[in-house]
């Protein structure tokens, strides 16, 4: 949830910016920064659900050996 309000602040940051510049690079440029920060927090949470499936598996894989 702290990832998203995150977001939202730097979209309203760079319009914002982008308005009050009038510069095309600027926007660009941060929508750039925006989508390579996004692709980087999916890739991090995907990470994350594959790490806890894989625990899951070796838990009932233990659970299985000790009976």
């Amino acid at each position: 949830m702290k990832e998203l309000i995150l977001r939202i602040l730097i979209v309203v940051a760079v319009v914002s910016g982008y308005i009050i510049t009038k510069d095309m690079f600027y926007f660009w440029f941060m929508s750039l920064l925006l989508f390579i920060n996004t692709i980087g927090f999916w890739a991090s949470e995907k990470k994350a659900s594959l790490l806890k499936d894989l625990l899951k598996l070796t838990e009932s894989k233990l659970i299985k050996k000790e009976k």
